[in-house]
């Protein structure tokens, strides 16, 4: 049985917090599962997407060690629909959902899906990489390119 982690996010632009997220998932796995959010969902979160789905699936699906990348429908604004298509997709093998460093118990949605679907959930994912648990966010760098521009 392979062990696969999962990741999940918008990748909207991948920062490094991304790239260690991903890296340590590989370390620990036989390959990770990237579930990528919509332009839908970025807007929903941030106002509007930096990159669409196409490009952002294309970079992401690039690094080395994602072995697949899952389009999923993240209307209720988790990731819930991506576990059970990576479950239905890797029925036999054990994965690993990989939370960054600002996710804990208190603030995924996805939880009570993990367990039904026998996923297991692993938290700061990449800060052994890192060494922060927090290292950057898209947010942060759209609203640092944004202060540039106006200043």
């Amino acid at each position: 049985m392979a062990t696969y982690y999962i990741v999940s996010g918008g990748f909207d632009p991948l920062h490094e917090g991304h790239v260690d997220n991903i890296k340590e998932s590989l370390l620990e796995s036989n390959g990770v599962i990237a579930l990528v959010n919509s332009d839908e969902w970025l807007c929903r979160k941030k106002g509007q997407n930096f990159m669409n789905f196409k490009t952002r699936s294309t970079v992401v699906g690039a690094l080395k060690g994602v072995i697949d990348i899952i389009a999923f429908d993240d209307t209720d604004n988790s990731a819930c629909d991506g576990l059970k298509k990576a479950r239905l997709k890797y029925p036999n093998d054990n994965l690993v959902f990989a939370k960054g460093g600002d996710r804990n118990a208190d603030n995924i949605p996805e939880i009570d899906c993990c367990n039904k679907l026998g996923i297991t959930i692993k938290y700061n994912v990449g800060s052994k990489i890192s060494g922060s648990q927090k290292p950057n966010s898209s947010s942060w760098i759209l609203k640092n390119w944004d202060d540039r521009k106006r200043k």
